[in-house]
């Protein structure tokens, strides 16, 4: 289930929710990117609570009914329901599996999340006020927040990127140097 889907599944508390969050939290927002934020965040949120919750309470050996017996407290024995028999299904289960063995394929990883190279460029551009190499960008989205490399390949490469790079730039600079003179 989405985050959306789980929202509009609600009882009556998103718009009770809605109001008290406008009155305490009001943001001007134009572009919606606190609200997309907000959301991405629920969402993350939202699918680990899923995981977390199936993990600790069902248990494959039980019946059905055992199962439901046992749902986390506070959640409605519908709901618990509906939620077993969804990772229950096997067109569910095939999914996982596919998706677990996509993630195994990837080559190399990044901190970039899902948003493209392109859009990832313009924004580091725009907060460094220059343009930023594509050497440059693969080496900023292969090092963690503070400043090491995801894995010692992307170490490897960054390094071999950033020699390159220093060559092309002395060899700029000494092409400019034998035009002044």
């Amino acid at each position: 289930m989405s985050v959306r889907e789980a929202m509009e599944r609600s009882l009556n508390v998103t718009y009770s929710w809605t109001l008290s969050s406008q009155e305490m939290f009001h943001f001007q927002d134009s572009s919606g990117l606190i609200k997309k934020s907000f959301l991405k965040q629920m969402g993350k949120s939202w699918k680990d609570t899923r995981g977390r919750l199936f993990d600790s309470h069902y248990k494959p050996t039980r019946t059905l009914e055992q199962n439901l017996e046992q749902r986390p407290e506070g959640i409605p024995r519908k709901h618990w329901k509906w939620f077993i028999e969804y990772r229950n299904d096997p067109a569910t289960k095939a999914k996982c599996k596919q998706n677990t063995l996509n993630r195994k394929k990837q080559l190399y990883t990044h901190t970039g999340g899902s948003k493209s190279l392109a859009r990832a460029r313009e924004e580091e551009s725009q907060l460094q006020g220059r343009t930023v190499g594509r050497g440059e960008l693969w080496i900023l989205k292969h090092k963690r927040s503070y400043g090491s490399y995801i894995h010692e390949e992307a170490q490897r490469i960054g390094e071999k990127i950033s020699e390159l790079e220093q060559l092309d730039e002395s060899t700029r600079i000494f092409r400019r140097w034998i035009e002044l003179k």
